[in-house]
This record gives C-alpha cells, sequence and structure tokens, in this order.
C-alpha cells in the first residue's frame, strides 16, 4: 500500500514539475535571444563621437586655408519620444560637438604651425543642432543638420567671418550652420560617420568636414 502511494507522488510529482521546468526554461532562452539580438542604429538612444578633419575658411591676408581640427560629439535620439513607434524608418535627433583647431598665422601649415604675427591664433566651435533624416538599413543612417555654431576666436581677424573681424582681440559670435551626415554601424556598439558642415557668416563662410567613430549607447 506504501509503495502504490509513493509511486501515486512521484508521479503526481512529474506531471506537475516537467511543464514548469520546461516553462522557465524557455522563458530563459527568451530572455538570451533578447540580450544577444543584434541591435541596429534604430535601437540607439544616445552616441558619443570623437572626430578628426578639417576646417577651410579665408584668413587675414584674403586667402584660402586649411587647418586640421579635433573634436567630439554628444548626439541624442528623439525619435521615439517625438514621434512613438515610427512605422517609417524617420529619425530626429540632437547634436552637440565641439571642435578646436590652432589656425595660427597665415602663413602656418596644415596644423597651424609657423613663426609670424598671430602664431597663437586658436578657433573653438560649439554647433548645436537638430538632426532629421533616416535608415537606408538597419545598418546605414543619412541626416541633414541644422542650428546654430558658436564660434570663438582668440585672435578675431585671424579669420574673415565678417563684423568684428577686423580685430586682434578675442570674439565669441554665433552663426548659423547647415550639414550634413551619414552614419554606418561596424560592429555591437560602433559605427563610422562622415559629416559635412558649413557655417553661413556675413563675411566668408566657414566649413568643416569631419569623420569620426561613435560609441553607441542603447
Amino acid at each position: 500500500m506504501k509503495y502504490n502511494q509513493v509511486r501515486m507522488f512521484i508521479l503526481f510529482f512529474l506531471m506537475f514539475s516537467i511543464p514548469a521546468v520546461a516553462q522557465v526554461r524557455g522563458q530563459a532562452v527568451i530572455s538570451e535571444g533578447q540580450d544577444y539580438r543584434e541591435r541596429t542604429l534604430k535601437d540607439q538612444k544616445w552616441g558619443i563621437t570623437p572626430q578628426m578633419g578639417a576646417l577651410l575658411y579665408e584668413d587675414q591676408g584674403g586667402a584660402a586655408t586649411a587647418r586640421a581640427a579635433v573634436g567630439a560629439a554628444l548626439d541624442l535620439n528623439l525619435t521615439d519620444p517625438i514621434l512613438g513607434d515610427d512605422p517609417m524608418g524617420n529619425y530626429i535627433g540632437l547634436s552637440l560637438s565641439a571642435i578646436y583647431s590652432h589656425t595660427g598665422p597665415g602663413n602656418g601649415n596644415f596644423f597651424g604651425a609657423a613663426t609670424g604675427p598671430g602664431g597663437g591664433a586658436n578657433l573653438l566651435q560649439l554647433p548645436l543642432d537638430l538632426k532629421v533624416g533616416g535608415y537606408f538599413s538597419d545598418t546605414v543612417r543619412f541626416t541633414v543638420r541644422g542650428g546654430g555654431n558658436l564660434i570663438y576666436r582668440s585672435d578675431a581677424s585671424s579669420i574673415n567671418l565678417g563684423a568684428g573681424s577686423d580685430s586682434r582681440n578675442s570674439l565669441w559670435k554665433v552663426y548659423p550652420n547647415v550639414g550634413m551626415e551619414g552614419e554606418f554601424k561596424v560592429s555591437r556598439n560602433m559605427s563610422i560617420m562622415a559629416r559635412p558642415d558649413l557655417t553661413i557668416t556675413p563675411g566668408k563662410n566657414l566649413f568643416v568636414a569631419v569623420v569620426g567613430a561613435t560609441f553607441l549607447g542603447f
């Protein structure tokens, strides 16, 4: 009698425990699949991009000049807060950048190194832009951008940007800027980007082109 009771207990235990174990295991597999799902650019919430490139401008002597530039950008994806779950694949973002260049004198080299008047001139740009665009695929995004560019010149006469450019003093001034950006995802948490940008001024416009590697946040 006791043997039959033990056997019935074991059968009941197996009937209830096996489905429960299977369910827990299935949930674990689903969870693992979600954790290791390949994330796309659409999933990106923010990005930090070290970048380098060049700027083109007119110097104090009226000559077209190129200088090396380095910087970084912080981008925020605002698509979901603004559009929600958008099936059309649009993108809306906000970008804050900082770009530095040692412009040096007019006869300086690409890195601004030379001796002469204005040898210590420097340029700092702080663009704040709205980005709007879309996706060609899960790994490729293209946007146009526009906003304001706060520019600091340690020697205002080093670059012809219009009003104030005849002064040898330092100068902060805001100008409108427009540009575009292409991004290509190359690994789980990184993409590469290229961005040309034009700052529109009362003098000669300032052109900047940079490339960078973006660390993606999800």
